[in-house]
């Protein structure tokens, strides 16, 4: 495991959930760091990720075994190597989920709603369910689900047989934010990420030394850490939030550092990291914009 200041609370933090979910923090790897660089990694290039996390091998490997049968991942044996890629499914996923993680916004009162009926097929209704829970959406009753600020993306992926209806106008908006969400484990969960990553933007701010293996660990976590937050966070206006609501912070946070440490994590990529053909294509040119709309003073 690396062993610095910067990071030792938060790969102690990491290893205190129980359990720590390996194959959680691989899929938060390959989505920030691999798939914007061709998408495949050797299995032996994780292998060392990992172990600056203090993942053992044995462990990384059950994970990649679980994540290829669930059809997450793909693959490639090239002689005696393995090399792995999201699949077109562990794409998608991740295709959703980025807006969210890398353009995450508060909107503004005029928002746009969506109210969706869900279909009476008890499969149907609790697969549709899931997936609207992905995108922050809440319950009114066990047939009503809204959105604040639905994406097109989401519109579009709706089936053409679920009933929707559009809306501005919400009265009594908190009323319908105490119903169809509970936002105090949320709000804890914000405090938490802040607490463990406010003196991090302290030390960077302050001049830390940090090195190109480090700042790739720092990203992964910090990405990794965010991520277990903001996919549950439905992004509401902020009127209709509580007070000194600690997401502004969160986001402000992880944006700073991001932005501190992403081109050092690249360095390590080019130097280390490999792929069928060798070293990674270079990135594909959307680092820029991560995190670009969040919020810019903490």
């Amino acid at each position: 495991m690396l062993n610095t200041p910067l990071l030792n609370p938060l790969l102690t933090a990491y290893h205190r959930r129980t359990p720590i979910r390996a194959w959680s923090l691989i899929v938060s790897f390959y989505g920030d760091a691999v798939l914007h660089r061709g998408g495949s990694l050797w299995l032996g290039s994780l292998l060392s990720v990992m172990e600056a996390c203090g993942v053992e091998a044995g462990v990384v490997r059950t994970a990649m075994s679980r994540l290829a049968a669930d059809g997450l991942l793909v693959r490639n044996r090239v002689g005696r190597n393995s090399y792995y890629r999201l699949s077109d499914t562990g794409e998608t996923l991740f295709s959703e989920a980025y807006g969210r993680i890398y353009h995450a916004r508060y909107p503004g009162e005029d928002a746009p709603w969506l109210l969706v009926i869900l279909p009476d097929e008890a499969e149907r209704r609790a697969e549709l369910r899931k997936m609207l829970e992905r995108t922050g959406a809440g319950q009114i009753n066990g047939s009503v689900m809204v959105i604040c600020a639905p994406s097109d993306e989401l519109i579009k992926a709706l089936p053409d047989d679920v009933t929707q209806c559009e809306t501005t106008h919400i009265r009594h908006a908190q009323g319908l934010t105490d119903k169809a969400w509970d936002l105090t484990p949320l709000a804890e969960s914000y405090r938490q990420f802040s607490t463990l990553y406010r003196p991090v933007l302290s030390a960077l701010e302050e001049g830390y030394d940090i090195g190109d293996e480090e700042a790739l660990i720092l990203r992964l976590l910090l990405i990794h850490d965010f991520r277990r937050v903001v996919l549950r966070d439905p992004l509401l206006p902020e009127h209709m939030l509580p007070e000194r609501w600690p997401g502004y912070e969160a986001h402000a946070l992880v944006a700073a550092i991001y932005r501190r440490v992403v081109t050092l994590a690249e360095a390590w990529l080019d130097e280390h990291a490999r792929c069928e053909e060798g070293a990674l294509p270079p990135e594909a040119g959307r680092l820029g914009s991560r995190f670009s709309s969040l919020r810019q003073g903490i």
